[in-house]
């Protein structure tokens, strides 16, 4: 997004109820300000309790998709910043701190593996000397084939990957435990076989928008690295240790 279009987007977004920012959460992060950052700023300027700030953006934590984690977590490293009651600031201190290993839950976990196997077959895809092997081994993957049809880099821009994602997540959530581990190591088997496969055509496109968002990094070994270097970014000193300073987002 260039600077002018960032620009306008926010000036748009600023102009929204708090309640529709907070509704726009569920999009992935966005470099720059994002809706986690309005949706603070909007909170506080109409005297919102900081406590119950708080508590809007983790009453659900577990149960929020990968896109809202990640917002709830700039969210909470604003709030932190800005807080003036110490309880509060407190709270996000140790709200962070359980963050910071990235361990996800396991319906995450499901949605991180089927956003990477999306992005890599979108790469993938551009190049003929490897599509025609990915198509055939998302035949043997009913799971994923339903989702995303015929192999066509044409149908899988940022937009359909985000789609599907919905899709995707809105079938999980249905899931048991049980079904859920069936479905990642299914998925995980079907990402290992395209990996080679990923790693050429990655390289052949490197610049390349088709990366917009990092999918293809989402949750690696059921673990999110984007949430220990948000507090690092945010140069929030954790306990641990293992946050510094670094460049501030808020």
């Amino acid at each position: 997004m260039t600077d002018r279009r960032a620009q306008r987007w926010q000036e748009d977004v600023e102009k929204l109820a708090t309640t529709q920012v907070f509704a726009l959460m569920d999009f992935p992060l966005r470099e720059g300000v994002s809706e986690a950052h309005i949706f603070i700023d909007k909170s506080l300027s109409t005297r919102l309790p900081e406590a119950q700030i708080f508590d809007q953006l983790t009453y659900d934590y577990e149960d929020q998709s990968i896109f809202r984690k990640e917002q709830s977590c700039v969210a909470i490293c604003v709030l932190h910043a800005r807080a003036l009651d110490a309880v509060v600031k407190e709270k996000c201190r140790a709200f962070l701190e359980r963050l910071e290993d990235g361990k996800l839950p396991l319906v995450n976990q499901v949605e991180c593996a089927f956003l990477r196997v999306v992005r890599k077959v979108s790469i993938i895809s551009r190049y003929p000397p490897f599509s025609d092997k990915i198509e055939n081994q998302l035949k043997a993957a009913p799971e994923l084939e339903r989702f995303m049809g015929p192999l066509s880099a044409l149908a899988l821009t940022y937009d359909a990957e985000l789609e599907l994602h919905n899709l995707k997540l809105t079938e999980l959530r249905s899931l048991t435990n049980e079904q859920l581990e069936k479905e990642l190591s299914e998925i995980l088997k079907t990402e290992r076989a395209m990996d080679d496969e990923f790693a050429a055509a990655h390289a052949m496109s490197a610049g390349s928008a088709s990366r917009v968002g990092g999918f293809e990094y989402y949750g690696v070994n059921g673990r999110h690295r984007a949430f220990k270097n948000i507090i690092k970014d945010f140069g929030i000193e954790l306990r641990g240790g293992a946050s510094s300073p670094s460049k501030r987002r808020d």
